[in-house]
């Protein structure tokens, strides 16, 4: 509306408009669409990150109990060191297999709506995070006791 109370017209195509201010509604609605586009896009990225943790995790599992069956059925790679090369198998076999939930967290997790100042965290996730944690340590551990091993061997 105009000043006077009338219906400003566009000259071009006949349409009733209304002027929009920075604040105006006119703003707000643009505003509400590059907010919109961005959590598409964002989206789309956890989207591709959660199909490349499922990639990776189905390799790590596939490739690690290919290397535990091979040691388990070749007589010449059993040896004491082995042992730790199967453990360290199961590790990173567990490791491997942390990117299926993972992976399942990004494709479930809802973004932060815009006027939220808060996100809430998947359910699990603090289970999940600090088992990991736990996981890493001991697989760290598990590369200590078996190069303390190898040094040993060939001495």
């Amino acid at each position: 509306m105009m000043p006077n109370g009338s219906l400003a017209t566009n000259s071009d195509n006949g349409a009733s408009f209304v002027p929009a201010d920075e604040h105006g509604p006119a703003y707000q609605h643009q505003r509400s669409i590059e907010e919109g586009q961005s959590g598409a896009m964002a989206s789309d990225l956890q989207r591709q990150e959660a199909y490349y943790l499922f990639f990776m995790g189905a390799v790590g599992i596939s490739l690690n109990l290919l290397v535990v069956v091979t040691v388990l059925l070749r007589r010449t790679l059993r040896k004491m060191t082995s042992a730790f090369l199967i453990h360290a198998c199961f590790l990173n076999l567990l490791k491997a297999a942390y990117c299926i939930p993972f992976g399942v967290n990004l494709l479930t997790y809802e973004p932060q709506k815009p006027g939220e100042t808060t996100t809430t965290p998947p359910p699990d996730c603090s289970f999940e995070g600090s088992s990991y944690v736990v996981i890493v340590t001991t697989s760290a551990f598990n590369m200590v006791a078996m190069i303390c091993a190898e040094a040993y061997t060939f001495g």
